[in-house]
């Protein structure tokens, strides 16, 4: 939006490293972590579908930008019988 970029290099080896240790700490309790790359809209329905999901659970966003992306999620979802789930905890006011 103000002509940054979104994920500059160091974020995107901090957000790596990151998931690869979450994924370990999963792991070690017998879970896993899905990560995948691509639009919302299109990725989470068909982890839905390969998983049988009848909910996705998210954290709610608040800038336009996001809730665009929430709207649509949610709408591709709706339409192969998956309901979006969100829980607010983004900010200390709810807006």
């Amino acid at each position: 939006p103000f002509g940054f970029a979104r994920l500059g290099a160091h974020r995107a080896r901090f957000l790596a490293e990151a998931l690869a240790d979450l994924r370990a700490r999963l792991r070690a309790l017998g879970a896993d972590l899905v990560v995948a790359r691509g639009a919302p809209e299109a990725v989470l329905p068909a982890l839905a579908r390969a998983v049988g999901a009848d909910v996705c659970f998210h954290h709610e966003e608040a800038t336009p930008e996001e809730t665009t992306v929430e709207a649509e999620v949610e709408a591709v979802l709706a339409a192969i019988g998956v309901r979006l789930d969100g829980a607010w905890g983004h900010t200390l006011v709810h807006p």
